[in-house]
């Protein structure tokens, strides 16, 4: 019985092991793959973190030209026309937010965010096989992984980059980043897997899509067969022995450029829709110096970002004394790129990576803009490697001068790029807060760069979009005090002055903004309003006429030619194009207001109904609140008092809201209430005769009242 007993129990442990073995197996499988999971998840939510403040910011600057007044983003399918312009592959994915939730801002921030954290992964899976070819990988020894982690997140969380992804339209730069570094994973992976064509494949259909997202994506075969020769390869040979086939597919998406080509060479003017457009007065040489300045600017701000402009508006650079300091560090760098090319040929890939991918808008071309931080987007991935290796290697000299415990070392590790992690995140999600409005953004532009026109330019036509023309007013002076030349700030000033009802002043501008523009076609239109009240009627209408001709489809010229035919009394003749301009576009207020206008007497009920749909589609609008106190001034005073007053509640400068309260206050009876307002829309409104005369008339009668 023993012996039986004794073989039983041998049984039994028999039987135990092999269970015993297989949850070791598994435990060590998802303790591995957790292992591998944690980085990009860390990934993930630093991304988050950082943009999670972006969701609402609404749209700046170009986002209206290249989405909510862009006609081709709004159908998806076909989708030819979207993809006919420059840039298809961003344009498209604009198509596509749309046709999902129109212009709610949300969706592209989403996309956005998704894209970017999609290049972090990226980077981190580049860094990563990267660091396991360098020439001392004992080096980094089981740190590897950590480091390229650490890169990674530093690249995502830095405030340089929030231009990149938290202004929506800079979606060019970010999907074109997140391609060019799936092109190199995709090139990565190919050394790796037993069929390699499909990811060579890959990477040729990721190099393709890149090219057709911005230009700077050239820089991506060249970097491609650099990154080849000093990891992969043993020689020229080798290359193209192995992967000639490869590389004629990467030459082969350059022809993705040439329409983009052509149209810089063939219509420069057209380049102006995505940024593009060659600068009068900047030589190639010039602009090369001046690039020098912006690029040591760059690396400033990528190892401390502060005072981080949207728009620095940099000036060109004159002489080589101007920028002789950067210069040197410029050349420096460049210097010890070439030399580590023949020394050190595997960490010349990071001064290739940087200058080859600032090469396009860095170089020698002269480009409207010098300066604009999210093209650091890519070449900033090279700044953090360089930071944390060379980081890394410091701290691990000092530990084994100082005979540092292992223990030590890892908390010292994580402290340290920690920390760095989380004030780089902490300090753009700051940066974004600028974004939350259009006043926010162009007011800190014109903190950090007072010089900039284009910034006052912008910064006075959003004051005066949100109801504050005095500010405006101002800003818009000082623009055209730093730019006399400036169209646009002449353009604006026009509208904030025809705001305070000085018509001659604003149609001298606009006249002024033409022969500096020229081919504005919504200018002559806005000419043609300021001429209606100075008698010009007919001159307004030709010039609508006129813009007509050109584009049947302008909503400002259907309804300023309406404006001036009821001027002249040709009532019957302006309500087609108010109804024209509804037509195309539903949501035009100001057709529905002039409508209201027209039908007032005949049709009250309808006016009404026109006015309140004005009111819906701009509540915040002080012009249709004007109008609805209008129509009810000549019967209901006291309720015109209420529209009056929201309309000053939304814009306390408005002349006419001013005017026509003071004027329902004596139609109630109370004549001693109208003349403060009066008095601030004489203040406002200098040239105003009727006002002039309507205030000396009630100070006159209380004066009488006074003597009697």
């Amino acid at each position: 019985m023993p012996k039986t007993k004794e073989k039983q129990s041998t049984s039994r442990s028999r039987e135990s092991a092999p269970r015993r073995s297989v949850l070791s197996v598994l435990a060590g499988h998802f303790a591995a793959r957790g292992r591998a999971l944690w980085p990009p998840l860390l990934i993930l939510v630093a991304g988050i973190a950082v943009y999670s403040n972006t969701f609402s910011v609404p749209f700046h600057f170009d986002d209206f030209r290249n989405i909510r007044d862009n006609p081709a983003i709004r159908t998806w399918w076909p989708p030819w026309d979207v993809l006919a312009g420059p840039r298809p592959v961003p344009q498209y994915t604009f198509a596509l937010n749309y046709a999902v939730h129109g212009y709610d801002v949300w969706g592209y921030h989403l996309v956005n965010l998704a894209i970017h954290v999609s290049a972090g992964l990226l980077l981190y899976g580049v860094v990563r096989r990267t660091l396991s070819r360098t020439e001392l990988p004992s080096r980094w020894g089981a740190a590897g992984d950590q480091l390229a982690l650490v890169v990674a997140l530093i690249w995502t969380v830095h405030p340089l980059q929030t231009q990149a992804v938290t202004y929506i339209v800079q979606r060019h730069e970010s999907l074109m980043g997140m391609l060019f570094l799936a092109t190199f994973y995709a090139f990565l992976r190919a050394q790796e897997a037993s069929r390699p064509r499909l990811w060579y494949g890959a990477a040729i259909g990721f190099c393709a899509l890149g090219m057709a997202s911005k230009e700077v994506m050239a820089a991506a075969p060249p970097l491609v067969l650099w990154y080849d020769r000093v990891f992969m390869s043993g020689s020229w040979g080798e290359i193209v022995r192995r992967r000639k086939g490869f590389y004629l597919g990467l030459l082969a998406t350059y022809g993705l450029l040439a329409p983009l080509v052509y149209s810089m060479i063939a219509h420069r003017e057209s380049m102006e829709n995505v940024g593009v457009m060659y600068v009068e007065g900047i030589t190639p040489w010039r602009y090369l110096l001046s690039q020098s300045g912006v690029i040591v600017h760059y690396l400033g701000l990528s190892v401390w970002p502060r005072n981080q402009c949207f728009d620095y508006g940099w000036p060109a650079a004159k002489s080589v004394g101007e920028v002789l300091p950067q210069a040197l560090v410029v050349v420096s760098l460049l210097a010890a790129t070439v030399w580590s090319v023949f020394r050190h040929p595997k960490w010349s890939f990071l001064g290739g990576w940087f200058f080859l991918i600032l090469a396009p808008t860095s170089s020698v071309v002269p480009i409207r803009d010098l300066a604009f931080e999210h093209r650091m987007y890519l070449p900033l991935a090279a700044v953090a490697a360089v930071g944390v290796l060379g980081t890394y290697v410091i701290l691990t000299a000092f530990w084994r001068a100082f005979h540092v415990s292992p223990t030590w070392k890892t908390a010292a590790h994580l402290a340290v790029s920690g920390t760095a992690v989380l004030l780089l995140a902490c300090a753009a999600n700051d940066r974004n807060s600028v974004y939350a409005t259009e006043i926010s953004l162009w007011s800190d532009v014109v903190r950090i760069a007072p010089l900039n026109a284009r910034g006052w330019v912008n910064l006075g036509m959003v004051l005066h979009e949100n109801n504050q023309s005095m500010e405006a007013l101002a800003c818009l002076e000082r623009a055209i005090q730093l730019a006399p030349n400036d169209a646009g700030a002449h353009r604006n000033l026009g509208c904030v002055l025809h705001h305070f009802r000085r018509f001659s002043e604003a149609a001298e501008h606009y006249e002024v903004a033409i022969r500096l523009g020229g081919k504005d076609d919504e200018l002559l239109a806005l000419l043609a309003a300021a001429l209606v009240p100075l008698g010009r009627a007919r001159e307004a209408e030709e010039l609508c006429r006129t813009v007509l001709q050109q584009r049947p489809d302008s909503v400002m010229a259907h309804v300023n030619l309406a404006n001036a035919l009821a001027a002249e009394g040709r009532i019957t003749e302006a309500l087609p194009h108010f109804q024209e301009a509804l037509k195309i576009a539903p949501e035009t207020a100001e057709a529905h207001a002039g409508i209201a206008r027209i039908v007032a007497d005949r049709d009250p009920k309808a006016a009404r109904d026109h006015l309140a749909e004005a009111i819906r589609l701009r509540p915040n609008s002080p012009n249709v609140h004007l109008e609805m106190g209008n129509l009810v001034a000549k019967t209901k005073p006291q309720a015109a008092i209420r529209h009056y007053e929201a309309a000053l509640r939304l814009d306390p400068e408005f002349p006419d809201a001013l005017f026509n309260l003071a004027n329902a206050w004596v139609a109630c009876g109370h004549p001693e209430k109208a003349i403060p307002y009066l008095e601030k829309a004489v203040a406002l409104a200098p040239e105003w005769t009727e006002a002039k005369n309507n205030l000396r008339i009630l100070r006159e009668a209380f004066e009488q009242r006074g003597g009697d």
